[in-house]
């Protein structure tokens, strides 16, 4: 899950956001089931900073750790 914003802190904001959603719609958990995995086994990264003025964060979770 990707989330864009003028800042590193908000698009980062928005990817787990993003996570959170898939990790609850698409592996039937809880919202707050999701924030839980998500906060313990996701990863995010900064994927571009220079596309002015927004920036790009990603925020991935390992297939062995949700299944496929």
């Amino acid at each position: 899950m990707t989330g864009f914003a003028p800042t590193i802190d908000e698009a980062a904001r928005n990817a787990v956001e993003a996570m959170i959603d898939y990790l609850a719609t698409s592996r039937d958990l809880s919202r707050q089931e999701a924030y839980q995995l998500a906060s313990m086994a996701g990863d995010l990264k900064i994927s571009e900073v220079v596309d002015v003025p927004n920036m790009l964060v990603a925020m991935r979770i390992s297939k062995d750790v949700i299944g496929n």
